[in-house]
């Protein structure tokens, strides 16, 4: 008696269990058909039974997900791991394009364009086969007016609509029509004009003697509503310096920009932004600034706290000039010279001098330990090299360009 008691309990739980989890199944509409286009989209949703399922709808669709479907009816019968089986129908019903579908079918342009008066537009990406596209028939209209067919590298295929007269930041509805005359509308967020970020020059510090020691710094502002804006920074020969392929993008937050180590010379200084990415769409948009990096002639040298002496130069008429230019491989650059004209050079501690005309390798016009005087022989600049070891007794030992400073 009380084994068959324990039987039957173990059987009313069983229906129980059963019971509880019965397999079901719903269907639900995720795309109803538009204007007859076949482009309806059903799912079957199921609990309770033992996954996996199977699914086997009327129309032959083996799919949870079937799509490209025609308005009518439509039944679905789920089978589970057991054998188990449930069914449901749905009607599937017709209509125009619907804002809900609209909404996850569109492309959005919401940076920039290049100047003048209109606003981004949103790119209508009518023609891709994905799972949330529709399908319509080109040509389309959009609030009355042709729309303008694009396509990006043959991977996006749309319409561009312009929109005059919306606001910046702001949302409006663009009503449509296809070919055979199909309406829908769309909700559009209107992207922003161009704001450039500020840029100024806030400091330069001219090259000396023409060497690559001369810089500039830059002031760069945030860029607006997070367009994306790029930098590049050319030399006069348009050599890139920075900023190879546009990779060097201005950030969300005000930056101090330092080019340094440059010759003399004129940099221009661009801004450049392409709405998403492809640019062929809206243009490209470029801004530029000029900097100029001037020559110094009369300038002191590098590295004073280490080697404090000082080359001084007497021209013919007795004036002192004296320049801060005194270790290894560095020259002092004396300008305003006259042809024909001596000019002594002295310094401290009696190293060994070198002097040359017209260039840093120029002819030397006069050497020795200090004091040593020269005839310039043209109006040209005087390069004075200076080496502090006063057991030099040769150019071809003491003058080397360029060269480090010796080791303490």
């Amino acid at each position: 008696m009380i084994r068959s008691l324990r039987t039957l309990l173990a059987l009313g739980l069983v229906a129980l269990s059963m019971q509880l989890h019965a397999l079901e199944v719903t269907i639900s509409i995720v795309a109803t058909e538009n204007c007859s286009y076949g482009n309806g989209k059903l799912r079957a949703d199921v609990t309770g039974g033992t996954p996996p399922y199977t699914y086997s709808w009327s129309n032959g669709s083996t799919q949870q997900l079937p799509t490209m479907l025609s308005s009518g009816n439509y039944t679905v019968t789920v089978t589970d791991s057991q054998g188990a089986q449930a069914s449901a129908n749905i009607f599937l019903p017709s209509g125009p394009f619907l804002d809900s579908d609209l909404a996850t079918t569109m492309v959005f342009q919401t940076g920039a364009y290049c100047g003048g008066s209109t606003p981004a537009g949103p790119l209508f990406n009518f023609n891709q086969p994905a799972w949330f596209m529709f399908a319509g028939v080109a040509p389309f209209t959009f609030d009355g007016e042709p729309g303008i067919s694009w396509e990006c590298n043959s991977t996006l295929a749309g319409y561009l609509v312009s929109l005059p007269n919306a606001q910046a930041g702001t949302n409006v509805d663009v009503a449509f029509l296809d070919a055979n005359g199909c309406p829908g509308t769309i909700a559009v967020t209107v992207g922003h004009q161009v704001e450039w970020p500020s840029l100024n020059v806030v400091n330069v510090q001219p090259a000396c003697g023409g060497a690559s020691n001369g810089s500039f710094q830059l002031a760069i502002g945030p860029e607006g509503h997070n367009q994306e804006v790029w930098m590049q920074i050319l030399d006069e020969n348009d050599n890139v310096i920075l900023g190879q392929n546009w990779s060097y993008t201005v950030g969300n937050a005000p930056t101090n920009l330092t080019m340094s180590n440059r010759p003399p010379g004129t940099y221009r200084v661009m801004l450049h932004i392409v709405n998403n990415t492809c640019s062929p769409l809206f243009g490209q948009c470029t801004e530029e600034l000029e900097v100029v990096i001037p020559e110094q002639v009369d300038c002191p040298c590098l590295n004073t706290t280490q080697f404090p002496s000082a080359i001084q130069m007497i021209p013919a008429n007795g004036q002192t000039y004296s320049m801060n230019c005194v270790f290894f491989g560095e020259h002092t650059i004396f300008g305003n010279i006259q042809a024909g004209s001596n000019y002594e050079f002295t310094v401290a501690d009696n190293g060994y001098i070198t002097v040359r005309q017209g260039a840093v390798g120029g002819p030397v016009i006069g050497q020795g330990f200090s004091p040593v005087t020269v005839n310039a022989t043209s109006s040209a600049q005087l390069y004075v090299h200076y080496n502090g070891d006063a057991s030099c007794a040769s150019d071809q030992a003491c003058h080397a360009m360029p060269s480090q400073p010796p080791a303490s």
